[in-house]
């Protein structure tokens, strides 16, 4: 609980501003020193307005928990928002091998640390958290002196347009943020209500699946920010964003596809004996998890031209679609209704995003090609209904959905295959 309400409070007290952090990176106009340190004065002061408020909360009997849980929670915020600044910040000034470096050994000290505090010491939650906090500050203190961030700590300087603009850019950010925990954890608590913690288990168990392409998608995010941010072009002249949207959408479309029409068999694998049937709910969160990643790419589009308030709109207007239909479709269809709700609030929030998109920047992309597959994947969904009864066709659609894009799919091979032929001839050359 205390991990899921830091998570909560991050964007609020932090202003969301790791995007800003990265954008601004990027951008030759500003020096790296003053972002680094204006985001580091906005973490401190998010930080200590936090302790204020626990501080009163505890004196008042507001915050009912254990001081030496409260004083852990407070270093886990402080921990994890400094993480994700100097995170953000390497990537937007290309510190990315010292960056991936870190994030092993923060995995890697946390995981030791949970054997140890919970195996060996048997601290039990006071080890969990405690394992984290040292993985933090692991993490932190490999960037730190790693990619000697302490050479952009300027803290004498203070810029105050800059510290405007970055918040003005943020701000959005939050809602944004909120609106994403609405339509992953809201359902559960009115799926509860309705149904019981039955209901709220079979749904938890049935993203399982499709967490492959939320966690795959949110790599992929996370990857392709930078080049969003640096070949951005509003003409899309040499193609680029046009075709790394319509590789994007290839990827995840067809995975999509792919998993629908295996679903029954991995549900038989991954999903105990009582938990089967949620193998029902796994079709349309498979379609929330493409249109989430649709999303996020407009997003990045969206972060490159600055104009987060589309964002925050989009991402707000999807939220109160997810709690109408949640409170219609729940009552009604249980478990199931809650998955459908979080696919239709997921696809309304890409389509808003790409209509705007579009009148921004002349995507150089098949329209009609993309909406050809996504009413495949609809299809595939209503036969997914009827678990194996219909496999073969959902195997045929699968199909449909690879011939629609093979064009630019053999185009992307090919592409690969010269680049990999450059890559190797360039190291007999080094050899030779």
């Amino acid at each position: 609980m205390l991990t899921t309400t830091i998570q909560l409070l991050l964007p609020f007290f932090t202003l969301q501003i790791q995007d800003a952090v990265l954008r601004f990176s990027l951008d030759k106009n500003y020096d790296s020193g003053e972002i680094f340190t204006t985001a580091l004065r906005i973490v401190l002061a998010g930080s200590g307005l936090l302790v204020c408020f626990c501080a009163f909360g505890k004196l008042l009997n507001f915050i009912q928990l254990d001081t030496t849980y409260l004083i852990m929670f407070l270093l886990l915020f402080f921990t994890n928002a400094i993480n994700i600044i100097t995170s953000y910040f390497c990537r937007g000034i290309d510190k990315i091998r010292i960056l991936t470096i870190s994030n092993v050994l923060h995995i890697l000290s946390t995981v030791l640390c949970n054997l140890l505090f919970l195996l060996v010491f048997k601290w039990s939650i006071f080890g969990y958290l405690l394992a984290m906090l040292i993985g933090n500050i692991t993490g932190f203190l490999i960037l730190f002196f790693g990619a000697k961030l302490y050479q952009y700590m300027h803290f004498s300087v203070y810029n105050k347009t800059l510290l405007k603009k970055i918040i003005m850019f943020s701000v959005p950010m939050i809602f944004s943020a909120l609106s994403w925990w609405i339509n992953t954890s809201l359902d559960k608590y009115i799926l509860e209500y309705y149904s019981g913690t039955a209901a709220v288990g079979l749904l938890a168990i049935a993203y399982k699946i499709p967490s492959i392409i939320f966690l795959f998608g949110t790599a992929i995010a996370n990857a392709y920010a930078i080049s969003a941010i640096k070949d951005f072009d509003k003409n899309d002249s040499d193609g680029f964003l046009g075709s790394s949207y319509t590789m994007i959408n290839i990827v995840f479309t067809i995975a999509c596809s792919f998993l629908m029409t295996i679903n029954v068999f991995v549900s038989h694998i991954l999903f105990s004996k009582e938990f089967f049937v949620a193998w029902k709910l796994v079709p349309p969160l498979l379609i929330s998890a493409v249109y989430n990643q649709l999303s996020l790419t407009c997003e990045q589009y969206y972060i490159a031209m600055k104009k987060t308030k589309i964002i925050s709109v989009t991402a707000i207007a999807g939220a109160a679609i997810n709690m109408v239909a949640n409170f219609l479709l729940i009552p009604k269809f249980s478990a199931y209704g809650a998955a459908a709700a979080t696919a239709f609030s997921f696809f309304v929030v890409w389509l808003i995003r790409y209509c705007v998109l579009v009148k921004y920047i002349k995507l150089q992309h098949s329209f009609l090609a993309e909406c050809a597959s996504y009413f495949f994947l609809f299809i595939q969904l209503l036969l997914g209904i009827y678990g194996t009864q219909y496999v073969l066709y959902q195997g045929l659609i699968c199909l449909c959905i690879v011939g629609i894009y093979a064009k630019p799919l053999y185009g992307y091979v090919l592409a690969g295959y010269a680049r990999i032929s450059r890559m190797l001839k360039k190291t007999n050359e080094e050899i030779s």
